[in-house]
């Protein structure tokens, strides 16, 4: 079921995507504006429904206890960006040893 709503929710993107780009080319520049702010909002949160159905997933092989962990080089600021959302600005991590400091404002 997981793998299926994330497959109609990229597709929901993608149709969004290039329902945008096409009609971009037939509007004025500031109603271009005011699109892109109603396109944004719907991708962001389809976005966000892919990655629960994603964390859900993993949840669920954690608790059937088939989860099988990998090492990933990840960029910690972009990912601790992205999670802070607007809680909040990153405005420094620094990697010591085994240790993570974050400097949020």
């Amino acid at each position: 079921m997981n793998h299926v709503m994330k497959g109609r929710c990229s597709s929901a993107i993608s149709a969004l995507t290039a329902y945008h780009e096409l009609v971009q080319t037939m509007l004025p520049a500031a109603a271009i504006d005011e699109l892109k702010q109603l396109f944004e909002e719907p991708v962001a949160h389809l976005s966000e429904a892919i990655c629960w159905c994603h964390r859900r997933q993993v949840f669920v092989a954690l608790e059937e206890g088939t989860y099988v962990s990998r090492m990933d080089i990840i960029d910690v600021n972009n990912l601790l960006s992205e999670s802070l959302c607007s809680a909040g600005v990153l405005h420094s991590v620094v990697v010591r040893c085994r240790y993570v400091y974050i400097c949020i404002v």
